[in-house]
């Protein structure tokens, strides 16, 4: 026969009896394969590993095996054949061993399992820890004249092959927060073969706190992006006004500061900033304190335009971008400025990077991105403009102009003699409308008229294209997008009769500030400017592709 060791464990050189087997007529002899696997559990295994004893032969020359071993046995006669184990620890037994003779059977593999048990003669030190902020490390264990070991504040170890008699237990090392909770030492009797187990209790209490900044908030026009809590030196948390807590762990006793910044413009502080606090420890419930500031936002400018096929609303220096919405086209504010209305459109994504977007009518949303709702469902409404007493919304469909309450329950048509119209734009009394028309094929100009399409005018006939109308609050006059300075696209004033047309600065699709001294308007290049309405402190406030500006009234 000879051997194959498999898995693990060390070289099994065939030990058994040789045997011998005369030939008759040249028959070759029937041979079989038996695999021998050795599993060891329990405690204090043997060191030394075990005696395979094949056929009653000496032990392996090959030396010891080892505790979990697999050995294969190949080319081995078939019939009877005896395995035995032997040479563990007295405080090892063999719970599992093949019922000698084991018969190997010819051109198949025989499997023999033996498996040993053994038993630790020790002490098991369990650990429990209650309270808070734990010993992170543990705690140092003595057992007898060992050197010392550690073990977790919910932990436990093991110390075996100690000979049987009376051992000390101390543990020691602990965290200055934590106390022994009964004594700090016992006497243990160990017997053979026995683990006999022994437990310490322990109570921790807190190193640190929790601090919790809040804010409350009145005024009109809350920061957008929230505020920034700073406690000492410890990183700073960001918290929005809708979900006003900041938190900070770990904080150590004794005395610190909170402060409160990252405040909007138009928003401040109005009682101490920063606030000394106290943090206390050393108690089994953590202490949390909490300390709140009082902040007051004023109304402020805003403008409303569209980046990226979403409504954005801003502070008038373009700071604050907040979206609201996702839409094109407008938008424009109610009287109250508490909404928008504006040309809304439906995306659907395929896959991470195709996104389809379909135009979808008008719809009105709250500055906030609250109470959002349908106002019309055809696709080719663009350019809304609400009037002036907020009552109804004038938009272009296919050319010709139209209005509709804002409550969407009635519309209009207006009937004017030219070949299209759009742009819309309320005089202050809500009277009239200014817009972008066409009469002469490919002459685009800015014409006024009644909401019942009377009292029909024609302000602008020049070859350049006049279009995107905006009337001044005080009702005295027009700016416009226009071509007849030679410039692609830049804005004019002019008076209500057409007359006194002057340039102001090059860009497009203008709209005045509340109190009409000053234009948000989209720049040549890109991005949104303000500037003078006399065309002085001219200012890039984005610089981004954003469109349709709406300074709020």
């Amino acid at each position: 026969m000879r051997w194959v060791p498999t898995v693990i464990g060390r070289a099994l050189a065939a030990a058994a009896a040789l045997w011998s087997m005369s030939c008759d007529g040249g028959t070759e002899p029937e041979l079989g394969t038996l695999e021998i696997v050795i599993t060891t559990s329990g405690g204090d295994p043997d060191l030394d590993g075990y005696r395979l004893i094949v056929d009653g032969g000496a032990p392996t020359a090959a030396g010891p095996v080892g505790l979990f071993t697999t050995i294969t046995l190949v080319d081995l006669p078939t019939g009877p054949h005896t395995v035995v184990l032997e040479g563990y620890d007295t405080n090892c037994d063999l719970s599992r061993a093949p019922l000698n003779p084991v018969t190997v059977t010819a051109n198949t593999t025989t499997r023999v399992e033996f498996e040993v048990r053994c038993y630790a003669t020790g002490i098991m030190v369990m650990a429990r820890t209650t309270g808070l902020d734990y010993d992170s490390n543990g705690y140092a264990v003595r057992i007898g004249t060992h050197p010392p070991e550690r073990v977790g504040a919910t932990g436990s170890l093991i110390r075996g092959r100690l000979t049987p008699g009376a051992y000390t237990v101390e543990v020691s090392d602990l965290a200055e927060n934590c106390r022994h909770e009964g004594e700090a030492s016992r006497t243990v009797e160990v017997s053979f073969r026995t683990l006999t187990s022994v437990t310490f209790s322990f109570v921790c209490v807190a190193t640190t706190g929790i601090v919790e900044v809040s804010a409350t908030t009145s005024g009109e026009d809350h920061d957008p992006d929230g505020y920034v809590a700073q406690l000492g030196s410890s990183p700073t948390v960001s918290f929005m006004p809708l979900t006003p807590v900041a938190r900070f762990h770990q904080v150590p006793a004794g005395t610190h500061s909170a402060a409160l910044s990252g405040l909007a413009p138009n928003c401040r502080v109005v009682d101490q900033n920063p606030k000394s606090i106290q943090v206390t420890a050393g108690g089994l419930i953590r202490d949390t304190v909490r300390t709140s500031f009082e902040v007051s936002c004023l109304r402020t400018e805003k403008i409303a335009f569209e980046r990226d096929l979403g409504i954005y609303v801003a502070y008038s220096d373009g700071s604050h971008p907040i979206q609201i919405a996702t839409g094109r086209e407008g938008p424009s504010w109610s009287p109250d400025g508490t909404e928008l209305v504006f040309h809304g459109v439906e995306c659907s994504w395929y896959y991470y990077y195709d996104q389809s977007c379909l135009d979808a009518g008008l719809f009105v949303v709250g500055v906030d991105g609250a109470g959002f709702r349908e106002l019309t469902d055809v696709q080719s409404d663009r350019n809304p403009a609400w009037s002036p007493d907020g009552s109804r919304v004038a938009f272009d469909r296919d050319g010709r102009l139209r209005w509709i309450g804002a409550d969407g329950a009635s519309s209009s048509v207006l009937s004017l003699p030219v070949v299209s119209a759009s742009d819309p734009t309320w005089s202050p009394d809500g009277t009239r409308l200014a817009f972008t028309c066409l009469l002469d094929a490919g002459n685009d100009d800015i014409c006024v008229a009644n909401l019942d399409g009377t009292g029909f005018l024609r302000l602008t006939s020049h070859p350049g294209k006049d279009h995107q109308p905006a009337w001044s609050p005080d009702g005295t006059r027009l700016v416009f997008t226009t071509t007849r300075f030679g410039h692609v696209g830049s804005m004019a004033l002019m008076a209500l009769d057409g007359s006194d047309i002057v340039e102001v600065v090059l860009g497009a699709e203008p709209a005045w500030s509340r109190d009409g001294a000053r234009l948000v308007f989209v720049r040549p290049l890109g991005g949104l400017s303000t500037v003078n309405s006399d065309g002085t402190g001219l200012t890039n406030i984005t610089f981004r592709s954003d469109r349709g500006p709406a300074w709020r009234p």
